[in-house]
Formats: structure tokens, sequence, C-alpha cells
């Protein structure tokens, strides 16, 4: 990328925010398998640890070097996160690094930062290791995803939980390509970008309804009626003749309608007052890819 400030900024969040979402997915499905299969449970928390230390070494370069809006958009932690790792890892006995979290809260931000070639230097190895591990993660998804299809194991989460994890490794993945061979930087144009996060959060949606207890009809059915919007939204994205600027007040409405019940959710089932089984960092991962949705819809979708 032309513009080193950009690449490094960039990288960087794209790091700080997906990274997370990657040892997420390895701690969700560490937790997952059944007794019989801990040779796969040993796996993701191996992965899981591999996606941590590019975390670490990502929020050590960082401070001073984001700005404002990034680190106040909740795409990288939200106020809820730290107490949804504790609770989790109460829930489940398994170990959840909550220093980083508490790491990233102290990042200071710099609108101007002093970028020098030695920082372009460790950018460009975060991003080639991230690839690397990332490779790594999808290819192992992907052989759950089909010995789960072969009905050879059962695990405690759906397959379309796991093709949803693996089509955002993969994005993850061709944004720090797409970064390392351009001369700028882009998520995709702005219909492609709207209509990838669009079925992301039919998904989430979709997913949530699975997950709620079936009394639990109010959220239920704002969730349906969720999916049901963003199918929508997709559709008219879709029509030769929708454009971005069209459309954009209605989707961005949607997304904070969204965002909305997805955080009173997760505060409901902190305060255990909504019957589900989503573990309380689940729903703070999810509030945190909405986040990022509606950052990407507030912000432009090109850096140059």
């Amino acid at each position: 990328m032309e513009n080193k400030t950009d690449y490094v900024t960039i990288s960087l969040s794209l790091h700080l925010i997906f990274a997370r979402l990657m040892k997420e997915h390895a701690f969700f499905l560490e937790n997952s398998f059944m007794p019989k299969d801990k040779a796969f449970s040993d796996e993701a928390a191996y992965h899981k640890k591999k996606f941590e230390k590019l975390l670490s070494d990502t929020i050590a370069l960082s401070d001073r070097r984001l700005p404002q809006h990034t680190l106040e958009s909740g795409c990288i932690f939200t106020k809820h996160t730290m107490q949804a790792e504790k609770r989790t890892e109460f829930l489940t006995g398994i170990p959840i690094n909550s220093d980083i979290t508490s790491l990233e809260r102290e990042l200071t931000a710099c609108e101007q930062p002093k970028i020098t070639p030695g920082i372009i230097y460790h950018v460009k190895q975060f991003n080639r290791y991230s690839i690397r591990i990332l490779n790594g993660m999808i290819q192992f998804k992907e052989r759950i995803l089909k010995q789960v299809l072969s009905c050879q194991i059962t695990i405690g989460i759906c397959p379309t939980w796991l093709t949803h994890t693996i089509n955002e490794a993969k994005m993850y993945r061709s944004y720090i390509l797409n970064a390392e061979t351009k001369f700028y930087f882009e998520y995709g144009t702005e219909i492609q970008t709207q209509i990838s996060w669009n079925q992301i959060m039919t998904e989430h949606a979709l997913l949530t309804v699975g997950l709620l207890d079936p009394t639990e009809q109010n959220f239920i059915q704002k969730n349906i009626v969720f999916s049901e919007c963003f199918i929508q939204n997709t559709q008219k994205l879709k029509k030769s003749k929708a454009h971005w600027s069209e459309l954009s007040s209605d989707i961005i409405s949607h997304t904070i309608q969204f965002k909305e019940l997805n955080e009173s959710a997760l505060e409901n089932i902190l305060r255990c007052k909504l019957k589900s089984i989503m573990l309380p960092l689940l729903a703070d991962h999810m509030l945190r890819e909405t986040l990022f949705c509606l950052y990407l819809q507030q912000k432009p979708f090109t850096y140059t």
C-alpha cells in the first residue's frame, strides 16, 4: 500500500478486531467437543494460542498509532467484554486471557502517528504470520465440518455456525492480502461489502434463535424479524439499479436497531435474565461484529 500510515493503521486495526474474533472462534470450538474427541479440543486450544500471540503483539505496537474513532467503535472490545470473559471462564472452566482485554482498554489514540521503517517491518511480519495461522485455522475448521457432516463426530455447535466462521476467517485473510498486494486498501465495493455483512447479520439472527430457550419468544421473534430485514436489504442491493446512497439510511437504521437488540441480549445474559445456551462471550462476540458492520456503513469503504 502506497500510503504507509494507512498500511500500518488499517493492518493493526484488522488484527485487533479479527484476531480476537478468531481466538474466540477457537475457544468456542475448544468448548464444544465431546470427551472422546479431546484431540480436537487440544488442537482448537493450539489455534487459540496462535491468535492470542498475534493479538498481544499487535496491542504492543498499536499504542498511539490508531485513530480515536477506531478505538471507540466497540469493534475491538465493548464495555461488556471483560465481564463476559470472566463469566464465560467461570461457566466453562476454560481459562481466558483477560490481560489482553485490559491492555486493549489502555490503548491511547493518535490521529497522526509517527510511522518508522521499523514499525512497517513489524506490521508486515504480523500480516505474514496472520495469513499463515489463518490458513491453518481454516483447514482445521473445514476438517471439523467434514467430520460433522459425515456423522463421524458431534459437537455443541451447528454446521451453519462452522461455515459462518470459516467465511469470516477467509474474509479476514482477504483483507490482509488486500493490504499487502494493492497500492490502496478496500474492503470491497460498497454494495459487495454490505451484501457480505448482511449475510453475517442474517446468520447471527438465525443462530441466536437456535440458542434461545423456546419460552423467550420476545427475543426470538425480534431476531426473526431482523433476519428478514437483512435478507430484504440484500435483495434490494443486488438489484441492478440499487445504489448504496439510496439504501444506506434504511440499512444503517436496521443495523443500529439490531445492535441494540444484541446488547440487550448480552446484558440480560450477564444478569441471568435471559434463558439460553449462549455463552456471554458469544453474545459479546456477536455484538462486536454488529458494531464492525455499523463501522463500515458509517466510514469510507476505501482508504487511499
